[in-house]
Order: structure tokens, then C-alpha cells, then sequence
């Protein structure tokens, strides 16, 4: 029995250089997106150990509003989980 093999004049597909820098600028883009949510987490975490507590007030932590309430200082951001905790939010 004898195989016969297809196509072995073909070399490998290597996409234009358009498609590379593409490829290229996609995969760096996904690891910006990696590095940028690993300091929000590292940010989150850090002001949970100093028992501030942003994630039950604000939608996003470093948004503007998560923000202004880390810059306002802490007695702002217990005052106001205190209130939202008042209100039953």
C-alpha cells in the first residue's frame, strides 16, 4: 500500500505584513486590557484592606464617581455607605 501525500510543494501560510502588524497590535491591545484590570484589582484590594469598601456604592471603582469618593477621603465614603445602607439601596 503506498500513501501518497498532497500538497508537500506548499510551504507554511505567512499572512501579509498588514494581517501581521493586525495580529500583532490585537495581541498588544489584550495585554494592556490584562495590565489594566490587574491594578484595578490590586486597587480594590488595597482599599478593602483599609477598610474602605467602594464595590457596594459605585458601579465601577475607578469611575468618576468611585474616584471623587477615594480623593473626597474616607469619612466621605463612610458617610456615604452609611446613607445608602439608610436607604436600602
Amino acid at each position: 500500500m503506498q500513501i501518497t501525500i498532497f500538497f508537500t510543494d506548499r510551504g507554511s501560510f505567512v499572512p501579509p505584513i498588514d494581517i501581521q502588524d493586525l495580529r500583532d497590535l490585537t495581541r498588544y491591545r489584550a495585554e494592556l486590557k490584562q495590565a489594566q484590570s490587574k491594578v484595578a484589582n490590586r486597587i480594590q484590594k488595597l482599599l478593602e484592606l483599609a477598610n474602605i469598601k467602594l464595590s457596594s456604592v459605585p458601579s465601577n471603582a475607578l469611575g468618576v464617581s468611585g474616584r471623587k469618593m477615594v480623593e473626597a477621603g474616607p469619612s466621605c465614603v463612610t458617610a456615604l455607605i452609611v446613607f445608602v445602607n439608610c436607604c436600602g439601596r
